[in-house]
C-alpha cells in the first residue's frame, strides 16, 4: 500500500497501522486454527482480508493498493476456502 498523497503523514500512519493490524489477525488465525478452532480462524482471517485490500475511509480513496496487496488478498481469500472445505468435510 500507498498512499495516494506522499506528504500526508496521517495516511502514512494509518497504512502502517493496517498492516500491523493485519499482521497481528493473521497470527491469532493461526494460532485459533492450530487448536482447531476454525470458524473463529476463518473470521480472523476474513477481517485480515478486509485489511489487506483497504482504499481509506470515507468517499475519497487515499491509499492506493499495489500488487503485493492483491496477492495477499487472494492469498487469505485460498486460505478462508481451505478451511470451509475442512468444515465441510467433517460435516459429511
Amino acid at each position: 500500500m500507498r498512499s495516494l498523497n506522499p506528504n500526508a503523514q496521517q495516511i502514512s500512519q494509518e497504512i502502517e497501522y493496517i498492516q500491523i493490524k493485519r499482521k497481528e489477525l493473521i497470527s491469532a488465525a493461526k494460532h485459533k486454527e492450530q487448536n482447531q478452532e476454525i470458524i473463529d480462524a476463518i473470521c480472523l482471517y476474513t477481517e485480515a482480508q478486509h485489511f489487506s485490500y483497504y482504499v481509506g475511509d470515507g468517499r475519497i480513496a487515499t491509499i492506493q493498493n499495489e500488487d503485493l496487496d492483491r496477492a495477499n488478498w487472494h492469498e487469505l481469500e485460498n486460505k478462508i476456502g481451505d478451511l470451509k472445505k475442512k468444515i465441510s468435510s467433517r460435516n459429511c
